[in-house]
């Protein structure tokens, strides 16, 4: 009598146990993957944008303005950073709100 391989097994019920509880979700998971990001957010990092290309320019062409320059550029970045956590918490509270208005124990579809 042949005895069943007990990681094999262990490892097949484990296996099936994730599959059965553990959600899964099809969303992208790369740095790309930005569902939060509004048009405050876009035009936030275009404005930083456009101040890091004229902080840099003034920097090469070592003009008198050097510091506002940077100085501007360090205010835009610290505003992207501000409106990209603002839009981020208003999606984890939006997606709250969804969730406590689910019944308990569902797994509703995905709906955004």
């Amino acid at each position: 009598m042949l005895l069943p391989n007990c990681p094999t097994a262990r490892t097949d019920v484990l296996r099936q146990a994730m599959e059965y509880f553990i959600s899964f979700s099809d969303a992208p998971t790369g740095s790309k993957a930005r569902p939060w990001i509004n048009s405050e957010c876009a035009q936030a990092e275009k404005r930083k944008h456009i101040a890091y290309l004229s902080w840099v320019d003034a920097r090469n062409r070592k003009t008198l303005d050097i510091s506002s320059k940077k100085r501007t550029f360090d205010q835009t970045a610290k505003s992207y950073k501000k409106a990209l956590r603002k839009a981020s918490l208003n999606r984890i509270k939006h997606i709250g709100a969804k969730l406590s208005a689910r019944p308990s124990g569902t797994r509703g579809t995905r709906d955004e």
